[in-house]
């Protein structure tokens, strides 16, 4: 399992985001995922989301799947930071709970599929966060 950080003032160390990769893949029975987490500007992951998900809005975090055992996660950051401010969350905790969300859509997880997905993703995402001393933010 590799993570490369191309992602300028993340407020998480690589150290944290490995762990957290691992803690998901451990969680899920994966190894062998090579994951490059980039940072993107709104525009950039509106055009990506518009092109790959066909939705004509930015979001917080995207995630590509390439069938190779290699995968790109593309994170806003300044929707991350308006979001946590929403949510009155850490900026630090909110990007960890993002990262596992991604993370767990690697290894094949949608919440979109089913409710009951939904929330077996839902309740990974706490214990993982929890286990790795992260606050989920509601």
């Amino acid at each position: 399992m590799s993570v490369l950080i191309r992602c300028e003032e993340l407020c998480l160390t690589s150290e944290e985001v490995e762990s957290l990769a691992a803690v998901v893949y451990k969680t899920r029975n994966l190894e062998n995922q090579k994951i490059t987490v980039k940072c993107v500007s709104e525009k950039e992951i509106r055009r990506l989301n518009k092109q790959y998900r066909m939705k004509d809005c930015a979001t917080n975090i995207l995630t590509f799947s390439y069938g190779n055992k290699e995968h790109d996660v593309a994170l806003c950051r300044a929707i991350a930071k308006r979001e946590a401010g929403e949510r009155k969350a850490e900026l630090r905790d909110y990007t960890a709970w993002l990262l596992v969300h991604a993370f767990l859509h690697v290894c094949g997880m949608d919440h979109e599929r089913s409710d009951e997905e939904a929330g077996e993703m839902q309740a990974m995402e706490n214990n993982i966060l929890s286990e790795m001393g992260f606050v989920k933010s509601d």
